[in-house]
């Protein structure tokens, strides 16, 4: 059994979600900044299909500022590691309160994946600012993002779960 080194779970976990709105925050600006026609323009861009779609979407026509989506993927890295902490916390905490051992105790290391995986479609989205559309290396990022998203929505129901929990429990006191 190999031990995750931290003494105090629970406040790590909370300290990780406040810095993880935080940053969410500042990806919301910098996201409007880019796009301010086009609310859902980042997600159109990480889920675009082909490199055409890519050069559509930042075409100069469609009023992209390149200057705010270069920061606010450069803030999806702060972000990145924000969501995985929480994600790694929340899960730690809930093998802690269950009294989960073994092996089982490497499972939070798992969410580093979807970060992984977002910072190396955060270089892409980079390699797009800069006018680099190859389409030998597209099927990397199609494929990396996609990844990703699936991995995603677990990490968000992991990282929740100590707050219903601790609710639930709070509520039938």
């Amino acid at each position: 059994m190999i031990p995750i080194p931290m003494q105090n779970t629970n406040k790590t976990y909370l300290r990780c979600l406040l810095f993880t709105f935080l940053v969410m925050a500042g990806m919301i600006f910098t996201g409007k900044k880019a796009a301010p026609l086009d609310d859902n323009f980042i997600y159109k861009l990480e889920l675009a299909e082909t490199p055409a779609i890519v050069i559509q979407l930042i075409a100069p026509e469609n009023s992209i500022d390149l200057g705010w989506l270069k920061i606010n993927t450069l803030i999806d890295y702060l972000f990145l590691v924000a969501y995985s902490s929480v994600f790694f916390f929340s899960t730690k905490w809930l093998l802690e309160n269950f009294n989960f051992s073994g092996r089982l105790l490497l499972l939070p290391f798992i969410w580093f994946l979807p970060a992984i995986f977002d910072a190396i479609e955060n270089l892409y989205i980079l390699s797009f600012c800069g006018g680099d559309f190859r389409e030998s290396s597209f099927s990397i990022y199609y494929t990396v993002v996609r990844i990703k998203w699936a991995m995603v929505p677990f990490g968000i129901i992991s990282g929740f779960s100590p707050l219903f929990i601790k609710a639930y429990a709070y509520l039938r006191k």
